[in-house]
């Protein structure tokens, strides 16, 4: 890599500017240089206002007493009358942020700011017609599907296809009801569905026209009044009957008066006595009410459908086959009817979907049919029809994921508090919209938070009382300029414990009040401290309401609560929902306020709130009830006044019709009893079997479930298979569809969705539904070990492409492959998140016997883990064995001090857990030795897990400070060490400059000892080698030359450096380039005599903010910021001439972030539009032909690039933390580095530029990362203790060398060779050996 120096502007060159404007001589003064702070803000970009801004000028008075006037008092003095001036805020500006970030951080909700984290999901419906086009649909289950949802899987995609015309069970099930559910099933798969949703098999037939399920009551009388005959109002009458509950009332079919010819009556009557707009109203067939909603629909794209078009050619009515695949009347001869809906409808699909979505097949047609397995023809259709739906969909899953990742944009926050923000946010959006009554409790609430009380608030009641819609509530009845911290329990992924909480509110909190915290030990006692330490920056002009909804769900989480604050600083307010009900932690918590909290109970509902709850539940439905009914749901509620009763009892009552027998309409007195007779229901409709075990597998799944995981299961569970498909005949064993289609959408409303890495789970809502179905289901721990040990199997793999034996009803045992989705430990790069967060956990609850040994004490599967997964999820399956174990304990807390690390990457774990060990033992007393964590970490070091070995320091020893929290004032410790540089021509060696303490030391990276240290230099800034011993060093605003092998200063460059731009390079071991003070000239001074040889000028009035010199001094590349569009000025150093002016209309280079290659060749530089400087991109020059070469526009703004020849290869960060690696070559992106967690500002290559170090010099993101740039592969994370204040790459790439804030020395972390040893590095001495270790004091001795 070439000498980088980019446009860090200092807030005083704007004065030097005007000094050189006037001709100005006098020298610099020896200011002091910025400090590593502002440094690192101004490398960050930072708005703070220059000197200039911040001085009074001559013209402007020093009081801000406004304009001045004949009139105006003297600027001394401040009328007696006028208001002293505001404080200037020390708050954050959160302009910075998106108004959707803004919105989530300040915890308001916003007009038209959808805080809804999309899951990345492929949902598509299935539209057909059972038997017309069965064997078609076979064939993709059987050879398509399952391989699209592995390939799906490969790009972070669920595919979820949902055929309900498919192994329908029950012939009760095609009524109204159902066509209602697929409805609803295609408006959910356009809302999930990133991709194509709606697939339609729409061949030859239209399919069979029912009597209408229902006529509207209005309709229905026109029609009565039409009639002639009799026998016509007579069979109306008796298939249809009145329901006033419907709103407005409709005739409803009556399934079991219709025989039947009765139906063919009911068209020709209709047919006969309807006009064109009420035939196509109510005579349509289901599937073309299906592609109304799916295709035709305004939520529909065209792009998102695929049409399966099958002819027959020469089709013959009188084959016994036809049947299936034509529309007859019942004489046998063509519906003409029908045929014309069908010609209309495929004239309209044909203009909607695209050629390319639009599979048309001709074949000959067969007596028996569509024959694959009898004609070669048919055969080659359906392997050409499973080639090119898979061909489509393969294709949509690819442009729907590139299209993600071009819709990114800057979140400038942590990625993973961005994830739980959106989560909580939505979850609250929901709550809030259901929200109604309950206003003296809410009265309350808004009184206490208006108060200055200085206690909690434990809003308490028991299950379903509201207690989580009024703490959304509360977050609405905010003023604006109240930040509010909400966090549902069970919400997200983050929000399962405690620490998970108590970890993501104080990142929250620092967001808003202008801290910068990093905490590397996720204890409760160290998140307690960070808190405290957070909530006392809160102050009157942005107060912070905390709420925590749900501690009763916090489980083995919480042993105590002395982590809750009694006390709270000014300015504060706490609320906490809690269930009355809940014995053990309820009453820890109610022991631990004890008087030192308000506690609030929620009353029952008032007759006028549950009237209102009531009426509005039953107006979203669009029915209502008859006076009896609706008199009896009242005595009903008033019995049991509390909010989910009158959910569940609306939603029952729902579906109620006004002439139904009391027998149909049961109330119970309580929750748990009216739950039970919903599920009831739903048994007697779809199945005792079916229900009892879809729900139990929705119960007993430990963060939720998805959909595909779901309909996988029930498809390995026989004796749900057994009681479906008892009298009925299958070509494929899985479970239909429409069983938990039909579940998931009866239950919706007491479902909740959870988006976690980017996949959809479903879970029960309120946990007394969970409860409920426990009880009534699984209520023995035996009956559950068989459900656990169902979905252990399923999450292992263990019928998997393989098939799975069951008994026929003859009693014959048979096998048969059930199309599940593998579970291997990864899909090509993306890690099966799901596999590591169930299994332990319905191993353990299946009684696993050696449940610690595999899933806690096996080394390879707890490095697998938390590669994938949360440390957290590690600790929950620790929380499953005895709390007594001391080694469990010891384990737990060692890597509990790691959390930070190992969240952010779990390929720390045994380096980190090694270190910690060893920390640990030199502290205690050395009563335990813990053989099982040694054990560990020696089967970890036999299997070659760990990859890199962290020299000491890296990590602190227990009771050091376990975090900084750096404040927007700068109050931070200054680093002891700020830059660090690689020596040339000594892999072993490098050199470190401390601009606080004033020194240089060269170090030997492999023992980490101080070989030469120079103190007293004057504030050193910057370093260029000239030779193995030789430097220039940048000392504050001057160039001097140092002898580090006999610590000696030899001599002083002429001139004073720009203080804002002090840029110079190396021509070569005689000359040194340097940009000279006033910015207008570039100067080549000799090393020797210190003099100025050469000037190069980049004309009059022009100014230069960049200088970048290749590393063999042959090219000199600088920026222009005078000229618009600005230039990029190329001089060939060798013959001192200007060769190249780069320029590009309407564009400016941003040359803060540019670089040049090693060898000259090549130039990258950031650039962006004038009339849009909110995007930018990357370009490429070629130095030698003076061309364009490259040009990337990367899906965020670009934060840092550089550039390695030797690599051919551009390496730029994005605002997304997303590292890219584009092919010099090819131009093609070559990989996405994905580890950060917030934008990186720094690359380090190594000389070969085959390895990359990666690092955010803010610290927001404290990891710092090498990556192999030949495969894209992370080869070392390191998330210290302390923050790091510089880093630098071995040449050979495999050693990074740190300098961290608080502590003097430099650390490293080492690559391991494949036989578990670091890696080897070349050891130099560095000159003479005698003077190892020496100390050398410089100061009085350098001029």
């Amino acid at each position: 890599m070439g000498t980088c120096m980019g446009n860090r502007r200092s807030s005083h060159s704007s004065l030097e500017e005007v000094e050189s404007r006037k001709g100005s001589n006098t020298p610099g003064t020896n200011a002091a240089p910025p400090s590593s702070k502002a440094h690192q803000a101004d490398k960050r970009h930072s708005n703070k206002p220059g000197l200039s801004d911040r001085l009074p000028s001559s013209s402007t008075p020093t009081s801000n007493t406004g304009p001045a006037s004949a009139d105006t008092p003297s600027p001394r003095k401040r009328p007696p009358d006028k208001p002293p001036p505001p404080a200037k805020s020390r708050l954050p500006d959160l302009s910075q942020y998106s108004e959707e970030v803004r919105a989530m951080l300040m915890g308001h909700s916003l007009p038209g700011v959808k805080m809804k984290s999309r899951p990345n999901v492929f949902r598509i419906f299935i539209s057909s017609i059972q038997d017309d086009s069965i064997v078609e649909r076979v064939a993709l289950m059987e050879s398509v599907f399952p391989k699209l949802r592995e390939y799906a899987a490969t790009r972070g995609v669920e595919l979820h296809v949902v055929d309900p015309h498919w192994g329908l069970w029950d012939s009760a099930l095609e009524d109204g009801r159902t066509q209602q559910l697929c409805k609803e099933e295609i408006e959910r798969c356009q809302r999930l569905s990133i991709g194509t949703n709606f697939v339609a098999f729409l061949n030859q037939k239209y399919g069979r026209v029912l009597a209408p399920c229902q006529i509207l009551a209005s309709a229905f009388d026109r029609l009565l009044r039409k009639l002639i005959e009799a026998s016509d109002r007579e069979v109306l009458h008796r298939c249809y009957r009145l329901d006033e509950n419907a709103a407005p009332s409709m005739y409803v079919r009556q399934e079991d008066a219709l025989n039947s010819t009765d139906g063919e009556q009911i068209r020709r009557i209709l047919r006969s006595s309807w006009t064109k707009e009420e035939q196509e109203l109510y005579l349509a067939s289901a599937l073309q009410n299906e592609i109304e909603q799916g295709v035709f629909s305004p939520h529909s794209r065209s792009e998102g459908t695929i049409w399966v078009h099958r002819n027959f050619l020469n089709i013959s009515p009188k084959d016994p086959a036809a049947r299936r695949h034509l529309d007859l009347a019942p004489d046998g001869g063509p519906d003409e009817s029908s045929q014309e809906q069908l010609a209309q409808l495929s004239k309209r699909l044909g203009a909607k979907v695209g050629q390319a979505n639009h599979l048309k097949f001709d074949l000959t047609w067969s007596a028996s049919g569509l024959d694959p397995d009898g004609i070669e023809n048919h055969r080659r259709y359906l392997k050409d029809l499973c080639a090119r739906v898979h061909g489509l969909l393969e294709e949509a899953i690819d442009r729907a994921t590139s299209d993600e990742e071009l819709e990114k944009e800057a979140r400038r926050i942590d990625n993973r508090l961005y994830e739980e923000l959106q989560q909580q946010s939505s979850f609250c959006q929901q709550e809030v919209e259901t929200f109604h009554g309950q206003a003296d409790t809410v009265s309350q609430l808004e009184a206490y938070l208006s108060s200055s009380k200085t206690v909690p608030l434990v809003l308490q009641g028991g299950p379903g009382s509201g207690k989580t819609v009024i703490a959304a509530a509360c977050t609405r009845r905010l003023s604006q300029k109240t930040a509010c911290v909400a966090r549902f329990v069970g919400t997200s992924q983050e929000s399962f414990t405690i620490n998970q909480i108590f970890r993501s509110a104080c990142q929250q909190i620092a967001c808003l009040y202008g801290e910068h915290i990093s905490f590397p030990s996720g204890s409760m006692e160290n998140l307690q401290k960070h808190l405290l330490t957070l909530l006392d920056k809160v102050t009157a002009e942005r107060p912070l309401v905390l709420i925590l909804d749900g501690v009763d769900q916090l489980g083995s989480s919480i042993r105590e609560f002395d982590w809750l604050p009694k006390v709270l600083p000014p300015h504060v307010k706490m609320v906490l929902t809690c269930n009355s009900n809940e014995s053990r932690l309820y009453s820890l918590l109610k022991s631990y306020l004890g008087d030192s909290a308000i506690f609030l109970d929620i009353p029952p509902l008032r007759p006028a709130d549950a009237a209102q709850h009531l009426e509005l539940a039953m107006k979203r439905t669009s029915r209502t009830l008859t006076e009896e009914q609706y008199s009896a749901l009242k005595g009903s509620i008033s019995r049991c006044p509390n909010p989910l009763f009158v959910e569940v009892s609306s939603h029952i009552a729902a579906t109620v019709r006004s002439y139904s027998d009391k027998a149909d309409f049961r109330l119970g007195g309580d929750v748990p009893t009216q739950i039970n007779t919903l599920l009831e229901n739903l048994e007697r409709r779809y199945g005792s079997v079916a229900v009892r075990h879809t729900l139990i597998y929705l119960t007993l799944c430990r963060y939720g479930i998805r959909d595909g995981e779901m309909t996988d299961v029930l498809s390995c569970d026989d004796c749900v298979l057994d009681s479906l498909f008892s009298n009925t005949a299958v070509a494929l064993r899985r479970i239909p569809c429409l069983l938990w289609m039909s579940l998931s959408l009866e239950l919706s409303p007491f479902l909740v969705e959870r988006t976690i890495c980017g996949m959809r789970l479903v879970a029960w809502r309120h946990p007394v539904f969970a409860e409920t179905a426990r009880q009534r289901y699984v209520p023995q721990d035996k009956q559950r070990r068989q459900f656990h040990r169902n979905l252990q199997d399923y999450f292992q793999g263990r019928w998997s492409r393989t098939k799975k034996p069951f008994n026929t009803e003859g009693g014959i045992e048979a096998q048969s492959e059930r199309y599940t989705l593998p579970q291997p430990d990864y899909y090509g790069g993306c890690p099966n998140v799901r596999k590591f967060e169930e299994l332990p956990f319905h191993a353990f609850n299946a009684s696993e016997r050696d449940y610690a040994k595999r899933f806690v004490w096996d080394a390879d599967w707890m490095s697998r883990k938390l590669k994938c997964c949360s440390v957290y999820c590690f600790f929950s399956d620790v929380a499953l064995l005895t709390p007594d174990d001391p080694e469990l304990s010891a384990l737990r807390h060692l890597l509990e001090l790691s959390s930070l690390a190992l969240t952010c990457n779990g390929c720390q774990l045994f380096p980190h857990l090694q270190q910690r060990l060893q920390l640990h033992s030199r502290g205690s007393d050395g009563s335990g030795n813990h053989p099982k964590i040694r054990k560990l970490l020696d089967s970890a070091t036999k299997l070659r897990i760990p990859k890199f070995v962290l020299s000491e320091g890296i990590l602190l020893v227990e009771g050091d400070s376990q975090g900084v929290i750096e404040t927007s004032g700068g109050t931070a410790p200054l680093p002891a060490i700020t830059s660090i540089f690689r020596m040339k021509d000594n892999p072993s060696h490098m050199v470190s400059l401390s601009t606080s303490k004033k020194e240089a030391i060269v170090w030997d990276i492999l023992s980490r000892k101080a070989i030469r240290t120079l103190h007293g230099v004057d504030s050193p800034r910057d370093i260029r080698f000239i030779d193995r011993h030789k430097v220039v060093v940048l000392c504050n605003r001057e160039l001097k030359i140092f002898d580090l092998d006999h610590g000696t200063f030899e001599t002083k460059l002429k001139g004073i450096m720009n203080l804002g731009m002090p840029y110079f390079a190396l021509h070569d071991p005689e000359h040194v380039v340097a940009l000279a003070r006033n910015r207008m000239n570039v100067n080549v001074i000799h090393v020797g005599s210190g003099d100025i040889v050469s000037t190069f000028k980049a004309g009059e009035d022009r100014f230069i903010n960049s200088l970048l010199v290749s590393a063999n001094g042959q090219r000199c590349v600088c920026g222009d910021e005078t000229q618009k569009p600005s230039p990029l000025l190329v001089w060939d150093l060798q013959n001192r001439k200007l060769i190249h002016d780069f320029r590009i209309q309407q564009h400016e280079f941003v040359t803060r972030m540019a670089a040049i290659s090693t060898d000259g060749h090549y130039v990258v530089s950031v650039i962006r539009e004038l009339e849009d400087i909110s995007r930018n991109f990357v370009i490429v020059y070629d130095l030698q032909s003076g061309q364009l070469f490259k040009k990337w526009k990367p899906p965020v703004n670009t934060t840092c690039v550089d550039i390695s020849s030797e690599g051919m290869c551009v390496i730029n960060g994005c605002e997304d933390a997303i590292v890219l690696v584009w092919d010099l070559v090819s131009g093609s992106l070559k990989h996405r580095l994905v580890g950060h967690t917030h934008p990186i500002d720094t690359l380090c290559l190594s000389e070969k530029g085959t390895h990359c170090l990666t690092y955010d010099s803010t610290n927001h993101d404290r990891s710092v990362i090498l990556w192999s740039l030949k495969t894209g592969e992370c080869l070392a994370c390191i998330t210290p203790d302390l923050p790091v204040s510089c880093c630098q790459i071995s040449a050979d790439g495999s050693c990074a060398v740190l300098g961290l804030i608080g502590h003097s020395e430099i650390v490293t972390v080492r690559l391991l060779d494949e036989s578990g040893n670091p890696t080897k590095i070349d050891s130099e001495p560095f000159g003479d050996s005698s003077r190892n270790g020496k100390v050398f004091e410089l100061a009085g001795q350098i001029v």
